[in-house]
């Protein structure tokens, strides 16, 4: 099994109104697009665009989260990809959820 790693640029600011837009993508630390650490163990994923709305809820005190990104994993054919892809999804709301039920 091998690691994957990606290095992202990410850009957030509140919205008009209510709520926080965040806007990453995958950056590159020179023009070669390697890993500078790159090992057999590890492959760099490429995100080519990644946006996150999250805006409240009031009436009942919640938020909503929109989140919609277009990832590139050499390491993963596509077939797997596209059947994992929406229990992943699942999976990432989950997790945030937690974060914050933690608290």
């Amino acid at each position: 099994r091998r690691n994957i790693e990606m290095l992202s640029l990410i850009y957030a600011r509140p919205c008009d109104g209510d709520g926080y837009i965040a806007v990453s993508r995958s950056v590159w630390e020179d023009d070669t697009a390697t890993a500078p650490n790159a090992s057999k163990d590890t492959v760099r994923s490429e995100m080519h665009l990644s946006v996150n709305l999250v805006r409240p809820l009031p009436e009942s005190g919640k938020c909503e989260l929109t989140t919609i990104t277009h990832v590139h994993t050499t390491a993963v054919p596509e077939y797997l990809a596209k059947m994992k892809a929406p229990s992943h999804a699942v999976g990432f709301i989950k997790e945030i959820q937690n974060i914050f039920k933690k608290r």
